[in-house]
């Protein structure tokens, strides 16, 4: 498991006891980088030198820390159990959908430290990915998706908002992966449904968009960051809506999602 911490914390130095925490563990290995995000390929930089050192012929998990790995019955079904499945199809790597999780109501509803993330933002938006039908991807070689969520709440261009990453794979040399990992070469992608839980809308999250904008680390100059700013200016989230919004209750909702992709890829 390799997490980005840099692109989701409001610093370089975590203060919550999470460093502390990992340090004192027998099996993890801690590294930190005193280069800037924007910089470093926006984070592909570090995964590669890790990668490089730690991982080849080895499954890896690339995951920030705001998002939360699902596959079908992974309530259950160990992640190692799950790759073997994967080995066994002759895959190396998956395509995993991110899907915004949010509150129904106010973002201050969302506090981490007043529950788990799946009972205080237990919602999606049901369509939650939209599919570009235009090219396919800094590779060509994948289907494009992007976050109809943020296109609901912060209107932009059609390419924005990408929604997918190539975040599970076995290493090898010779894969590449763009910035955030949204699209990779050199990868026998899995049939199998593969997803983030991504709990990018709490109650820190406006905080979170002066920051980044103060940063000015992400694509663009904090490009997404200032239309949130603009959004936010207006309300206190509300991202809810009738016939829009659904519940989170298993993997098994994001698996009707998955099937619901395919059934628009011959469309």
């Amino acid at each position: 498991l390799v997490s980005d911490w840099s692109s989701d914390v409001c610093s370089s130095d975590l203060d919550d006891g999470t460093r502390e925490y990992l340090l004192e563990q027998p099996d993890t290995v801690v590294y930190s980088a005193d280069t800037e995000y924007r910089h470093s390929h926006y984070g592909v930089s570090w995964q590669q030198a890790v990668l490089g050192n730690h991982c080849i012929g080895k499954w890896v998990l690339l995951a920030d820390a705001d998002e939360f790995l699902v596959y079908e019955n992974s309530e259950s079904v160990p992640l190692r159990e799950f790759v073997q499945t994967m080995d066994a199809e002759g895959a190396d790597g998956a395509l995993v959908y991110m899907i915004d999780m949010y509150p129904y109501g106010d973002l201050d509803e969302a506090c981490f430290t007043k529950g788990k993330p799946f009972e205080v933002a237990p919602y999606f938006d049901k369509a939650p990915l939209i599919e570009l039908r235009f090219g396919g991807g800094s590779y060509s070689n994948s289907r494009n998706f992007v976050n109809a969520l943020r296109h609901r709440l912060a209107p932009s261009r059609i390419n924005a908002y990408v929604s997918q990453k190539y975040a599970l794979f076995k290493y090898q040399p010779w894969m590449r992966m763009t910035e955030g990992v949204h699209y990779a070469a050199n990868m026998r992608v899995s049939a199998k449904p593969t997803f983030f839980a991504h709990f990018k809308y709490h109650s820190g999250f406006k905080n979170k968009v002066l920051t980044e904008i103060r940063r000015n680390q992400h694509f663009n100059g904090a490009e997404e960051y200032r239309r949130y700013a603009s959004m936010l200016a207006e309300g206190g989230g509300d991202f809810g809506a009738e016939g829009v919004t659904r519940r989170y209750e298993g993997s098994q909702v994001f698996l009707a999602v998955a099937h619901d992709l395919e059934g628009t890829r011959d469309q």
